[in-house]
C-alpha cells in the first residue's frame, strides 16, 4: 500500500523538480540554443588567404660529390748537395715569395774548392801565356831562316849563271880547265848551303809545331781549370735553397746542425692560390662531361660558396672503381682551402627555366601532389562553395575565389622551393601558406 506524503510537502518537491528543469533549460539556452542563434543570424564570411604567384626561376639539372682539391704546385724541397744546415731562414706556415731565401747548408769547404779551382785557372792562364810567347819566339826565329833562305837561293842562281858562263868559256878556249872547277866548286858550294838552310826552315816549322802544341794544350788545360770553376761556383749555389715558386711553407723536419744529404726532406712548400679539384665521375654520366661544365663548391648547409669550371677530363676509365676523372679549378686568394682537403661538391649539367613554388604550398594526398590555386567561383567547376565554419552556405557570384585543389608534377627541390613540372603557370595564383585550414572549393578571400 502506496503512503501518500502530506499535500504541502508534495507541493515543495515539485516546486524543486520545476526550479531543476527550468535551470537545465536556461543553461542549454545558454551554452548552446542562444550560440547557435547567433551564428545563423551572422552573414558567412569567406576565408582570408595570401595570394602570390609563382616564380620562374632558373632550374639546373645536377649531381652532387665529394671530391679532393689538390695544389698544382706542391714540392717537397730537397738538397742537391751534403753538408750541415747553417741557418733555417723561415718558420712553418709563412707565406714565401718566388727566389725568398729558405735554408742555408755550410759551405765552407766548396768555397775552398772554389778558390783552389780559381787558382789552378790562374796557372793555366801563365801556362798560355808563356806557351803562346814560345810561338811567337819561333815564328821570329822561322823569319829569320827564311830571309837566310832567300839569300842562299839568290846566291845559288848566281853561281849557277857563272858555272854557265863559265863552261861557254871553257869551249871557246877563254878560260882554262881550274878556273871552270873553281865555279863549280862555288856552284856546289851554294847548293850545299841552300840545303842547309832548307833543312833549318823544317826544323824550325817542327819547332813551331811543337810549340803551337804546348799552346793548344795550355789552352785546353785552361778552358778546363774554367769549367772547374763555373761547376764549383754552380755547386756553391745549392748550399742556399730558395722558393721555386710563390706559396706556403709546410713542415719543416731539420733543424740547425744536422747533417743533410741528397735524399733528406728540407721541408714542402705548397702553392694553394689556385687548386685542383680531382673528381670522379660514375661511367654513366660520361657521355653529359664537357670542358667548362660548372661545379660548384657547397658549404656544410649546402650553400654554394664558389664556382669553378672543368678543364681536364680523363680520356681513360678507372678499371676498379669505373669512373672517370676530371678535375676542375678553384681560385683560393683567401686560403680557406687547403691541399689534399675533401669538400662536397655540385656538378650543374644543364639549365633551363622553370615553375617553382614554396614547399609550404604543397600538401600530398593519396600518394599525390597537391597546391590550393585561386579560381573564380565560375572557373573552378566547383558546384557549390565550402564555407570555413558552420552556417547557411551563400550563393556565391562568378567572380568571387574559392581554393582549388589542383594536383601537380613535382620536379628538383631548391631550398625552400620546389619546381612544379605540371599543374601550375607563372599565371596562377598561388596559396603558399595556411593549407591546412583549406579544403577544395573553400571560399576564400585575398587578405591583402
Amino acid at each position: 500500500m502506496i503512503k501518500r506524503l502530506p499535500l504541502p510537502r508534495q507541493r515543495w518537491v515539485w516546486g524543486v523538480i520545476l526550479i531543476l528543469v527550468a535551470g537545465a533549460g536556461w543553461l542549454l539556452y545558454d551554452r548552446f540554443l542562444r550560440i547557435l542563434l547567433l551564428v545563423l543570424q551572422l552573414k558567412p564570411q569567406p576565408s582570408p588567404v595570401v595570394l602570390t604567384r609563382p616564380q620562374v626561376q632558373t632550374v639546373a639539372e645536377t649531381s652532387d660529390f665529394v671530391a679532393r682539391f689538390d695544389s698544382r704546385q706542391s714540392v717537397t724541397l730537397q738538397p742537391r748537395i751534403s753538408g750541415q744546415v747553417s741557418q733555417i731562414l723561415v718558420s712553418a706556415g709563412a707565406e714565401v715569395q718566388t727566389g725568398q731565401l729558405l735554408l742555408r747548408v755550410d759551405a765552407g769547404e766548396q768555397q775552398a774548392q772554389v778558390r783552389n779551382q780559381q787558382a789552378a785557372v790562374k796557372n793555366a792562364q801563365a801556362e798560355v801565356t808563356a806557351a803562346r810567347t814560345d810561338v811567337q819566339a819561333e815564328q821570329a826565329t822561322l823569319k829569320s831562316v827564311q830571309a837566310n833562305q832567300s839569300a842562299l837561293q839568290a846566291d845559288l842562281e848566281l853561281a849557277r849563271q857563272e858555272y854557265q858562263r863559265f863552261q861557254q868559256l871553257y869551249r871557246e878556249g877563254a878560260a882554262s880547265q881550274q878556273e871552270l872547277d873553281q865555279q863549280l866548286y862555288r856552284f856546289r858550294g851554294a847548293q850545299a848551303r841552300l840545303e842547309e838552310a832548307k833543312a833549318q826552315v823544317r826544323t824550325q816549322q817542327a819547332a813551331i809545331s811543337r810549340a803551337a802544341a804546348r799552346l793548344t794544350r795550355s789552352q785546353a788545360g785552361l778552358s778546363q781549370a774554367q769549367a772547374s770553376v763555373s761547376q764549383a761556383q754552380a755547386n756553391l749555389q745549392y748550399y742556399t735553397i730558395t722558393a721555386p715558386f710563390r706559396g706556403q711553407i709546410g713542415n719543416i723536419p731539420v733543424k740547425v746542425g744536422d747533417f743533410v744529404s741528397t735524399s733528406t726532406p728540407l721541408l714542402t712548400l705548397t702553392q694553394n692560390q689556385n687548386l685542383e679539384l680531382n673528381l670522379d665521375i660514375p661511367l654513366e654520366r660520361a657521355a653529359d662531361l664537357r670542358l667548362g661544365l660548372p661545379v660548384q663548391l657547397l658549404s656544410a648547409q649546402g650553400e654554394v660558396l664558389q664556382t669553378g669550371r672543368i678543364f681536364f677530363i680523363s680520356p681513360t676509365v678507372n678499371t676498379q672503381s669505373q669512373t672517370v676523372q676530371v678535375k676542375a679549378s678553384f681560385a683560393n686568394a683567401q686560403g680557406q682551402l687547403r691541399s689534399d682537403q675533401f669538400a662536397r661538391v655540385r656538378v650543374v649539367w644543364a639549365t633551363r627555366p622553370g615553375v617553382v613554388v614554396p614547399v609550404t604550398a604543397i600538401s600530398r594526398l593519396g600518394g599525390q601532389d597537391f597546391v590550393f590555386l585561386a579560381q573564380p567561383f565560375s572557373q573552378s567547376g566547383c558546384k557549390a562553395a565550402v564555407l570555413p565554419n558552420p552556417g547557411p552556405v551563400p550563393q556565391l557570384q562568378p567572380t568571387d575565389l574559392v581554393a582549388v585543389q589542383t594536383q601537380v608534377q613535382l620536379g628538383k627541390i631548391m631550398g625552400n622551393t620546389q619546381e612544379v613540372l605540371t599543374g601550375v603557370t607563372p599565371d596562377s595564383r598561388l596559396i603558399p601558406t595556411g593549407i591546412l585550414q583549406l579544403t577544395n572549393c573553400t571560399w576564400i578571400a585575398d587578405s591583402k
